[in-house]
């Protein structure tokens, strides 16, 4: 009996500073979500080959839910995922979200974190939209719209830091910011703005318009739907 109270009494220190060392690791990070667009810049040659600039200065994305998922050094690894019932709104003419989005990250060192973002169309046929305009010859203003994903898409991104670095570390106390871009120069790097002179356009009572989407213009539609995740990153500042 004394003997093993003398081994409960020596453990008790050991359990204890591991009990203290693993909520010191739980400690965590408060991050807030965001969602941004990168303007688009034509280069010259893609404006001398399209004859008109193309504008994009809206865009909407839908997020039904969210899912983190990271591998944390010489700590347990941490998943937690995120519902929206009437969906997460993305405004990316305003870079703003409907929704004040914040979670807790335990601290430490992550590599590689990631976010899944799945997007799901909620009161319109498409989760993903940009909207803008193209200057068609004769000069006549025409308004344009891509609509991607008719139905449930999951995007997962790496997340990095400001530098690009995918190694992250999240510090106990602190409040981060997790942003979303879109970058519009990435997404249409290899679309020639000349190519819609050949697209259908839909009139809307007075308004020309030409919608890029799964069912109109589908060889356009094809050329950037697979290019929408290779445009999106997840940086952490």
């Amino acid at each position: 009996m004394n003997r093993l109270l003398v081994i409960l009494i020596l453990l008790f220190p050991i359990i204890s500073f591991n009990g203290c060392e693993e909520d010191e690791l739980d400690k965590p990070t408060n991050v807030r979500l965001k969602v941004s667009m990168e303007e688009l810049e034509l280069s010259e040659e893609k404006t001398l080959k399209a004859g008109k600039p193309m504008q994009i200065d809206n865009g909407r994305m839908v997020i039904e839910s969210i899912e983190f998922d990271g591998t944390r050094e010489n700590a347990k690894d941490y998943y937690f995922s995120e519902s929206f019932e009437n969906g997460l709104i993305g405004d990316l003419g305003q870079n703003k979200l409907n929704l004040d989005v914040t979670f807790d990250i335990p601290q430490g060192v992550y590599h590689p974190a990631e976010i899944t973002l799945n997007l799901q169309p909620v009161d319109t046929p498409h989760s993903f939209t940009l909207r803008g305009t193209y200057n068609m010859p004769p000069i006549e203003e025409t308004q344009l719209e891509f609509a991607f994903f008719e139905n449930r898409e999951s995007i997962t991104l790496k997340v990095q830091n400001t530098n690009g670095n995918k190694k992250v570390l999240f510090k106990k106390g602190e409040t981060k910011t997790l942003n979303i871009e879109v970058n519009l120069n990435q997404l249409f790097a290899r679309f020639n703005p000349g190519s819609l002179n050949n697209a259908n356009v839909t009139q809307e009572g007075n308004t020309r318009k030409i919608i890029v989407a799964p069912d109109q213009n589908e060889a356009l539609y094809d050329k950037l739907v697979d290019r929408i995740d290779k445009s999106m990153r997840a940086v952490l500042k």
